[in-house]
């Protein structure tokens, strides 16, 4: 079984891995790491780029085509290619198509955790401290669970991804969503398992990317106030006590529910006052804005709205 795969999932950005393996063309063969390529474009883009680094990535590159792939949900390509990679790999490295890896940096600061056989390694520039040491999956998920949403924070043993039900999630994903975030945190969802975070921080912005649309206001609904407390909810009862808290903290976290951005909400929505007074309660469980709030905004005039943000953003400056 070979050590490290670093796993990328792709659709339709030939540009964004024609830079990620330029940027990494000096380093790759240097530290025996592979690169395995999941692409379900709708074009041969993208393998026609993958031809061109083949013969200096050699054996370290590998690269699959889904030409009937039935769905172009992101996190059900992760989770088919974790299945896959499981047997082949001590640890797989989920790097999105939108981030550049420093893979010298991302070696030095593997291998020192790998050696301690550290079953998740977890890189998060938010931490207030150099590296903390989890003894539970609960702590773990208090501290960073909502930072695993992101495509490239961590480094995973294939003893957790082992864990996962797969069939499970394959067979639920679309009532689910947050597909790949529900399998780690189901995978760690005991006592048993050796977890380090740490604020070394081996990426980059792929500036070949777009703006990820996911964190716009006109999402948010969707995405966040409906689909993101049903996934908590379905995660395993080892995580109950803390279930309320990973609901809100997401949203904290991000900055996607302050009183300015859920004003933000309703105008990008282009919702009015009914449909916004339904879905208050909902929002209510996902963010700390009181409720009363939620419904004032859901009640007042929009010129009314953007007046009181106005004045809100003045007063926070002094």
């Amino acid at each position: 079984m070979k050590k490290v795969c670093i796993f990328i999932p792709t659709f339709n950005r030939p540009d964004c891995i024609e830079y990620w393996l330029d940027s990494n063309k000096n380093s790759i063969n240097n530290f025996n790491y592979d690169i395995f390529i999941s692409d379900s474009s709708s074009n041969n883009d993208t393998e026609n780029i993958i031809r061109k680094f083949k013969d200096l990535y050699g054996e370290h590159l590998y690269y699959e085509h889904i030409l009937d792939y039935p769905d172009k949900t992101t996190d059900l390509k992760v989770v088919k290619g974790f299945r896959y990679l499981q047997e082949k790999y001590k640890y797989i490295y989920l790097c999105g198509d939108g981030l550049i890896l420093d893979i010298p940096a991302f070696f030095s600061f593997a291998s020192k955790y790998i050696n301690h056989k550290y079953d998740i390694i977890h890189f998060n520039k938010n931490l207030d401290t150099d590296e903390i040491i989890f003894q539970s999956g609960i702590d773990f998920a208090k501290k960073c669970g909502w930072y695993l949403t992101y495509y490239g924070v961590t480094l995973t043993s294939s003893k957790i991804i082992k864990q996962i039900n797969f069939e499970d999630m394959l067979n639920n994903y679309r009532n689910t969503g947050f597909l790949y975030w529900k399998g780690l945190m189901t995978g760690i969802a005991s006592e048993h398992e050796k977890i380090v975070s740490t604020n070394l921080f081996p990426l980059s912005i792929n500036p070949k990317k777009k703006q990820n649309s996911s964190y716009q206001p006109g999402k948010f609904i969707n995405f966040w106030v409906i689909n993101w407390p049903k996934v908590v909810d379905s995660l395993p009862e080892y995580y109950n006590e803390i279930k309320p808290f990973l609901k809100k903290d997401i949203g904290k976290q991000l900055n996607l529910y302050s009183f300015n951005n859920l004003v933000e909400l309703r105008r990008t929505e282009n919702l009015d006052k009914t449909i916004y007074k339904q879905i208050a309660p909902m929002i209510h469980i996902v963010t700390d804005v009181p409720l009363y709030k939620i419904n004032i905004i859901a009640i007042l005039p929009l010129s009314i709205l953007r007046a009181i943000r106005k004045i809100k953003n003045i007063v926070q400056k002094f």
